[in-house]
């Protein structure tokens, strides 16, 4: 009888043996070293019962070894996309919305890659209709969701690749303004509102000029994910 460990702080535990010649893994459900020893102890304390009531043909070895946990997976993501070259607006757009599914998908039980299902990805979909009213923005937001995916699916984090149904566009996509409607929309705003709102409004519009963002997404800030 014999164990080892490997400590990686960045990922969750998962408890793997060896018995009779055939090899076993089981999730620890924690990120707490300390449990996962706890639970690989409790899998070696079941095998020598198993031996002492008369099954002395096989030994026992187990090992505590990790996998990347949901965050780690959004973080590795992210960097891949920054060393790409994508400015930090549209690297903050993936975080916001890569977030919001993390928080969703740990709430029910969900700390992995692989344990995120077709069935979770619809229910999480379901509540975009709040959160985004625009069909147009929630295709976007599926396609940096899909981005995310097969980026794990790539790196060996999920076995297969959840596959959602497409987002039907209810409405046209809007036009950008031309440069003379842009011009008069911001001196429209110095002439409404008082300095201190004017300078935040005019920011807030040029920032949604320049990266492309809808105002739903350049009004909620980061960490406010929803349910």
């Amino acid at each position: 009888m014999k164990g080892s460990c490997i400590e990686n702080a960045d990922a969750g535990s998962i408890c793997w043996w060896s018995y009779s010649g055939k090899q076993f893994r089981v999730s620890a459900k924690t990120r707490s070293w300390a449990e996962a020893e706890a639970r690989r102890h409790e899998i070696e304390a079941a095998f020598r019962a198993i031996k002492s009531g008369g099954d002395a043909t096989g030994s026992v070895t187990t090992q505590t070894v990790t996998r990347p946990t949901l965050q780690k997976a959004i973080d590795l993501f992210l960097s891949d996309k920054r060393s790409q070259g994508l400015s930090e607006q549209f690297v903050d757009r993936y975080t916001l919305e890569l977030g919001r599914m993390r928080e969703y998908m740990t709430r029910r039980g969900a700390f992995f890659p692989s344990e995120i299902t077709l069935e979770s990805l619809t229910e999480f979909r379901a509540t975009w209709n709040v959160l985004y009213p625009s069909s147009i923005i929630r295709q976007k937001v599926q396609e940096r969701l899909r981005a995310f995916l097969r980026y794990c699916h790539n790196a060996g984090m999920i076995d297969r690749f959840p596959k959602l149904s497409p987002i039907k566009a209810e409405e046209p996509p809007t036009l950008p303004l031309t440069d003379e409607e842009y011009t008069t929309l911001l001196s429209k705003i110095a002439e409404t509102f008082i300095p201190a709102k004017a300078q935040r409004i005019r920011a807030l519009v040029q920032l949604m000029r320049h990266s492309g963002l809808a105002s739903a997404e350049v009004t909620c800030p980061p960490g406010s994910a929803q349910n």
